[in-house]
């Protein structure tokens, strides 16, 4: 790991000093990408892994070191590090008060094929460059007090929306859903009862394939227009924070509005920073079920809608494919 973070001036169990330490790692693995694609032969070493239940995912050594400098930052804390790729140790008879559920790289498929549109894009010359490509891949943060299922806060940030920087999303006690633009500009989210819910239709989201071939079908009979995006915290976050899909893809909405995401497979890590947005502006979460979303270990699946009607009838859909 070639760089450490700064420990923040900040409480390590408060929204201030995770929204500090992801930021800086973020913005770490946005200059090492950069410097990545403009090297003499840039090449992404990417292994395979195989999760407990036999499902395989990419895994880059970008993933490894995002998630150990996070980790890094709160060693000497009574905060644990509960990530994706486990790289960051806890002892076991020592006792947490607060757990982050980490995602260094959500979206790491869409990571690589980002990182080789970004190798081909910077070998053009530049005169002939197109738009820089841009990636929905986010570092999300998510802290949970031990036994309880209501995320405290969420830190999650975009290191490739933005040519000139990062685009962060926060919430926390006392401090309203925000995103956070590279110029320092912030935009208050909108609560779940502003945003546009048709009756019937609007887009639903799914981020993987194997919840596209299993709930593509039935939420399509059910009305809804279903849209890929390969990010469970990318997905999540366009159906809160409207033009975010459009920057990611534009045009593909159409006008529809996105009313909700559907995610088969989303591991607290995956959903902890965004179910802590989605609590604060009043959308509808569950499990895929139809059950609360809890936070004990082994928790997999979520549901997120801008109205309870829109998640039940997305629960009810889906029900005899889960």
């Amino acid at each position: 790991m070639s760089k450490q973070l700064f420990q923040p001036p900040f409480g390590p169990e408060s929204l201030a000093y995770g929204d500090a330490v992801v930021a800086q790692a973020a913005d770490t693995l946005r200059i090492e990408v950069d410097e990545l694609a403009a090297s003499a032969e840039p090449s992404l070493l990417v292994q395979i892994k195989t999760d407990p239940r036999g499902a395989t995912s990419p895994v880059t050594r970008q993933d490894q070191e995002t998630e150990e400098r996070i980790g890094a930052a709160y060693v000497g804390t009574s905060v644990r590090i509960k990530g994706e790729e486990g790289v960051t140790g806890w002892p076991v008879d020592k006792v947490s008060t607060l757990d982050i559920h980490v995602d260094p790289i959500d979206g790491t498929e869409l990571f690589v094929e980002y990182v080789q549109q970004l190798f081909e894009w910077a070998q053009l010359p530049k005169a002939d460059r197109p738009p820089r490509p841009t990636c929905g891949s986010m570092v999300s943060a998510g802290g949970v007090r031990p036994d309880s299922n209501t995320p405290e806060w969420a830190a999650i940030v975009a290191p490739f929306v933005e040519p000139d920087g990062i685009v962060r999303w926060n919430v926390g006690p006392g401090v309203p859903a925000v995103r956070i633009e590279p110029d320092g500009s912030q935009h208050n989210l909108p609560s779940a009862h502003e945003l546009s819910s048709p009756e019937t239709g609007g887009v639903i989201l799914v981020a993987s394939d194997s919840a596209e071939r299993l709930f593509g079908g039935p939420l399509q009979d059910a009305g809804y227009r279903v849209l890929k995006l390969k990010s469970a915290v990318a997905a999540a976050l366009c159906a809160m924070d409207p033009g975010l899909f459009e920057r990611l893809r534009p045009g593909e909405l159409g006008g529809d509005p996105i009313v909700g995401v559907a995610m088969r497979t989303a591991k607290n890590w995956d959903v902890a920073g965004v179910i802590a947005i989605a609590n604060n502006l009043g959308h509808f979460v569950s499990a895929t079920d139809g059950s609360p979303r809890t936070f004990e270990d082994g928790a997999n699946s979520a549901i997120i809608a801008v109205r309870e009607s829109i998640g039940r009838a997305v629960v009810s859909a889906i029900a005899p494919h889960l």
